[in-house]
């Protein structure tokens, strides 16, 4: 187990100075839990971003921060996007990281299309959560599909996203088929796509 310990830490990728922090205490770049921010996350220093671990005691994400764009605290929520060094852009809410633009498609294409291409002929789509943009998008590619109502807790979620991810994930806020339910508290924030059967 050693050996592979050290194998890992001299092993170079894209991401080696994540995996020398992962992987070795001791590097220089540590990114410890008493050097974060409580309250947005950051490092003291706003190198690094670190996930918070209550909802996986025992693990954490963390990853190299280039430039910090938006921190907002809504009616529901601790909405923050950041662009980082190898991940792209980062929209995190509450601490906990929801997507990057490097891997959102693996999370938006497998629940959107799998819903749509097991229903015959899908025509309206109710699209619970999904301020991100990102659902929206995969379920704007079916050209069958008539009419989308969406609705979303946090109107600053979709303002954030209309505005720092413009060109990836927010890019059909604006299709004639899209209609935005008023936002309502009682609703759940997580995203569901129901269609018409």
């Amino acid at each position: 187990m050693a050996s592979l310990l050290e194998e890992q830490n001299t092993t170079k990728t894209i991401d080696d100075t994540l995996l020398a922090v992962v992987t070795n205490p001791t590097h220089e770049e540590n990114n410890s839990q008493d050097d974060v921010d409580d309250d947005s996350g950051f490092t003291q220093d706003g190198a690094w971003f670190r996930e918070r671990e209550v909802m996986w005691p025992g693990q954490s994400m963390s990853l190299r921060v280039k430039n910090k764009l938006h921190d907002l605290h809504s009616d529901f929520q601790h909405i923050q996007v950041f662009d980082s060094a190898t991940y792209g852009r980062v929209l995190v809410l509450d601490g906990v990281i929801q997507l990057t633009e490097r891997d959102e498609f693996s999370y938006q294409e497998s629940l959107v299309h799998t819903s749509l291409f097991s229903h015959p002929n899908p025509k309206r789509v109710l699209l619970i959560g999904g301020g991100d943009g990102g659902m929206l998008r995969e379920i704007c590619k079916h050209p069958g599909v008539e009419e989308i109502v969406m609705v979303e807790i946090d109107e600053g979620v979709v303002s954030a996203s209309k505005t720092f991810f413009s060109s990836t994930m927010a890019t059909a806020f604006d299709d004639k088929r899209v209609t935005n339910a008023p936002y309502h508290s009682s609703l759940c924030s997580s995203s569901h796509i129901f269609t018409d059967i």
